[in-house]
């Protein structure tokens, strides 16, 4: 595979053996050339204690590529006071590319050594239900940041496919209505 692809819940709920041995796998992945790419997607509920979700989501940025947070759950987990602290704690990690999503506000990109690059996110007329919407921009700005390398392009994917994603209620659209 070019691309690995995992969150803060698969940290959560592995042992901290499993957890640490899979970090040594997706280290090693992205030292030989692979995309590995990480949504902290913070449910402190799953972690046994707030400095051990920290340590490890820290850890896991450190050998990602591409980190996918969203503000909200970073404000509440790291005290955050802003977007542009969420994205400058990432970089501090080691995490190449930080791809911020801000729900209704703008997404944020910073690549390693770059500016930070802002990108408005247009108002969604009638939002049914937010469930799924960070998880369909990762996978849809992914898909487009694989192909064409365009961050501009990638970040417009991830939000058109998130804006139609919370026009409908729960995660899955159905395809044939």
């Amino acid at each position: 595979a070019s691309l690995i692809y995992f969150s803060g819940i698969t940290l959560a709920i592995l042992p901290p053996d499993d957890a640490s041995a899979f970090l040594n796998l997706a280290a090693h992945a992205q030292a030989q050339g692979k995309v590995v790419a990480f949504d902290p997607n913070i449910r402190p509920a799953l972690w046994s204690d707030t400095e051990r979700m920290r340590s490890i989501i820290a850890r896991a940025a450190s050998v990602s590529t591409i980190v996918l947070p969203s503000f909200d759950d970073e404000a509440t987990a790291f005290g955050d006071p802003d977007p542009a602290a969420t994205v400058a704690r990432y970089a501090r990690y080691g995490a190449q590319m930080v791809v911020l999503k801000n729900g209704e506000g703008d997404v944020q990109v910073q690549q390693s050594g770059g500016a930070t690059q802002v990108f408005a996110t247009m108002p969604v007329a009638a939002p049914v239900d937010t469930t799924g919407a960070g998880d369909s921009f990762n996978g849809a700005f992914l898909a487009e940041y694989m192909k064409s390398q365009d961050v501009a392009a990638a970040v417009k994917a991830g939000q058109t496919c998130a804006a139609e994603v919370i026009c409908h209620r729960g995660a899955l659209i159905d395809l044939n209505a």
